[in-house]
């Protein structure tokens, strides 16, 4: 599927959770988040397909996670606890 034949409302929400993932990246509030859930670096290195070592380098800002990883963080997060996302 081209992306012109996405719809463009869902083209957006997919820039939004690429936007979100990225900010808290970048904020330093990726460890918060997903210790507040009860995961591991592992678990959630599983859940979106990465190494423990690539989480750990995401929530000490050495690393940088690419639009398709921020797609899968943002979907892992989105599944914790919504008071921890809050």
């Amino acid at each position: 599927m081209v992306s012109s034949d996405i719809p463009l409302s869902e083209r957006l929400e997919d820039l939004k959770s690429v936007a979100t993932a990225r900010q808290i990246v970048q904020e330093g509030r990726l460890r918060q988040i997903r210790k507040g859930g009860g995961a591991t670096q592992a678990a959630l290195a599983a859940a979106v397909g990465c190494t423990p070592s690539a989480i750990s380098q995401y929530e000490s800002g050495l690393r940088v996670p690419t639009d398709a990883m921020a797609r899968r963080l943002a979907a892992a997060l989105a599944a914790l606890p919504p008071s921890v996302t809050s």
